[in-house]
């Protein structure tokens, strides 16, 4: 059982109508020009504390999506060096990490949920580990993917704040597209935490 020192969650995130092709990155509800993101900085240099050499994050994002014709769901987590300030998928520090899931094509509402354990190394700067999801197989029965290793990111600085665009301190950001369009297709982020192991 984990015993968190600190955790970061992320404020409650507008629904999204129909995302097609590429992700939406979920935003804030109450201002749609920051996204609904996890500080990393926050939880490394944040506290005010020491931090060892290997920092264990513990990250879940959980949600709901209701699609108007049969669809796939696809989520993916993005790692940001200005995490606040990225709102597109394919903005300047954003970098698409393994952590993601294909639902099958269902028709209807379903849950779904997305957790990964995260290792940052503070000398040589790279961040990895490994995740999981659970996401509906059928209308009645959930699929859980086994834990599969992340594709290291390097170069990653948790206790620097970004000068550049976007602005801001690093931090994990979410995204989600479905494979078919429907207006009444939506995907709503229910929880994003990060929490320091």
């Amino acid at each position: 059982m984990s015993t968190a020192t600190s955790s970061y969650v992320a404020k409650k995130a507008s629904a999204l109508g129909n995302p097609i092709t590429n992700d939406s990155i979920f935003v804030q509800s109450d201002n749609s020009a920051r996204s609904s993101f996890v500080s990393l900085y926050q939880l490394v240099e944040g506290t005010g504390t020491i931090q060892p050499p290997v920092v264990s994050f513990y990250v879940r994002a959980t949600g709901r999506y209701t699609t108007g014709a049969s669809s796939t769901l696809l989520v993916t987590l993005y790692y940001s060096t200005g995490a606040q300030s990225s709102i597109t998928y394919n903005g300047t520090g954003v970098t698409a990490m393994t952590p993601t899931f294909t639902t099958t094509a269902l028709s209807g509402s379903q849950n779904w949920d997305l957790e990964c354990n995260l290792f940052w190394d503070y000398t040589s700067k790279v961040l990895n580990g490994y995740y999981w999801a659970c996401f509906p197989a059928s209308t009645t029965t959930c699929q859980i993917t086994a834990q599969t290793t992340i594709t290291a990111v390097t170069g990653v600085d948790l206790t620097t704040l970004s000068t550049a665009t976007p602005v801001g301190g690093p931090g994990l950001i979410l995204g989600a597209h479905f494979g078919t369009s429907n207006a009444s297709n939506t995907v709503t982020l229910s929880e994003f935490i990060a929490e320091v192991l």
